[in-house]
């Protein structure tokens, strides 16, 4: 009898396993947030605030547009996987593979002919070269989104996390000290381009490592019944109303940089983005703790083991609050020392810095209520919690950016976490009858 490579994982749950989980992905996000912080300082120094913060909305547009060209289908890549695993339908798992690939290359065919269009007409041409290198970038970006799902799913946590997690900060890094060296001029079109370049060689080696971990489980191979051309209709279904949230959890800053740039100048915009990203660090270490609990959930779901599940989803909470409040006090005693090495003007974030941190503590207490909510079907209860999120988010950037500036900002951004994450929990409550509010 062959021994799936999955069966003794759920006996090993339990906050040893998940904090060991935690220390080897942490210790490569710490390295990379470490590089990703040097390059991002080295970048702010050479560019300058406004030709980074131009920089920073065109990565911000591949961010956003990788995500709405994968269909939503990174989103409930694990509950398929896993539910086509529990019921040894390897036909249906090989099928959902190759048909998501597929979905995912005909959105990016779709995504970058439209959105290049739309770039073409805008009359400056600086501007509309960056963003259409931004758009190029979703190609690759993409990619790795919907290969580090599967990755995930099969339990490949290195080869899900280390390429957005340790690759893009060297890729930065190397940038930001290499082309000065050769004597090159900065400019924003040169280093998006250089980005995409380095993306696409992440993108293929994840592919390969993802691919050699789906073949040591089953062997992918084409299928043209009539159960495999419904699950097409199924797989994107259940993706597609999931864009709002993926929005919100994997790209919460590009998000919030997209619709704050036109409400700010680029000066504003890059020492706000700036403050962002730090603050979003904690945030990272939110996501990636409820991505690592994820196969476990989603096993003890399908059991019915829901003693198990609440017991994983309250260790997740209790070690994202911790996090969340180291890094505060952190930012509160010397977030100003912190702002100082990307230059004088980035001081002025400091109070916004410790404002933006403040609000994950909320999300870390009000738990992974979008993730529940995916594993019981429930996603449409998460794309209503996105858009309340979205609306909030515009609103209140719209009335108070225009008058308090990167204040208003962070206010708009700590009004959203909030809500959108009680939103999330409560509608978690009610529906699947399971908690993620809280630590017992």
């Amino acid at each position: 009898m062959t021994v799936s490579p999955y069966q003794h994982v759920g006996d090993k749950g339990g906050l040893s396993v998940l904090l060991s989980r935690m220390a080897s992905i942490g210790s490569a996000r710490v390295a990379g947030a470490g590089l990703g912080f040097l390059g991002q300082i080295l970048l702010a120094r050479w560019l300058g605030p406004e030709a980074l913060g131009l920089y920073f909305q065109a990565l911000s547009i591949a961010a956003i547009l990788a995500i709405v060209i994968c269909f939503g289908l990174p989103s409930v890549a694990i509950r398929f996987i896993s539910s086509y695993r529990k019921s040894n339908s390897f036909d249906q798992l090989s099928a959902f593979v190759k048909g998501a690939r597929m979905c995912v290359a005909v959105g990016l065919g779709i995504g970058v002919v439209v959105s290049g269009l739309a770039i073409f007409l805008l009359a400056d041409r600086a501007l509309a070269t960056a963003l259409f290198l931004g758009v190029a970038t979703a190609i690759p970006l993409a990619m790795m989104r919907l290969n580090g799902a599967f990755a995930n799913a099969f339990r490949q946590f290195h080869t899900a996390y280390l390429p957005d997690l340790l690759g893009r900060p060297v890729t930065i890094v190397a940038i930001a000290l290499i082309v000065p060296l050769v004597g090159l001029q900065g400019s924003p079109e040169l280093l998006l381009g250089l980005h995409l370049l380095a993306a696409v060689v992440l993108a293929g080696l994840q592919l390969r490592r993802t691919d050699k971990a789906i073949q040591d489980v089953v062997a992918c191979r084409a299928s043209s019944s009539p159960e495999v051309r419904d699950g097409w209709k199924t797989w994107i279904s259940a993706g597609l109303p999931m864009i709002p949230v993926a929005l919100f959890t994997a790209a919460f800053a590009d998000v919030v940089i997209f619709a704050t740039a036109p409400l700010l100048e680029s000066r504003e915009l890059a020492i706000f983005a700036v403050c962002l990203k730090i603050a979003l660090l904690a945030g990272f270490g939110i996501q990636l703790v409820h991505q690592l609990i994820l196969p476990d959930a989603a096993d003890a779901y399908n059991d019915g083991r829901f003693d198990d599940l609440q017991a994983r989803i309250k260790q997740a909470n209790l070690l994202c609050l911790v996090l969340c409040l180291a890094m505060t006090c952190i930012f509160a005693l010397g977030g100003n020392y912190l702002l100082a090495l990307f230059g004088q003007e980035f001081v002025a974030g400091h109070v916004i810095l410790v404002v933006l941190s403040l609000s994950l503590v909320a999300r870390s207490v009000l738990g992974p209520g979008s993730q529940i909510l995916v594993l019981a079907g429930q996603q449409n209860a998460a794309v209503k919690a996105s858009l309340i999120g979205a609306g909030t988010l515009l609103v209140t950037a719209v009335f108070a950016v225009p008058a308090f500036g990167m204040f208003g900002a962070s206010f708009a951004v700590v009004i959203t976490t909030v809500l959108w994450s009680g939103v999330l929990a409560w509608q978690s409550a009610k529906l699947t009858g399971v908690s993620t509010f809280g630590f017992r």
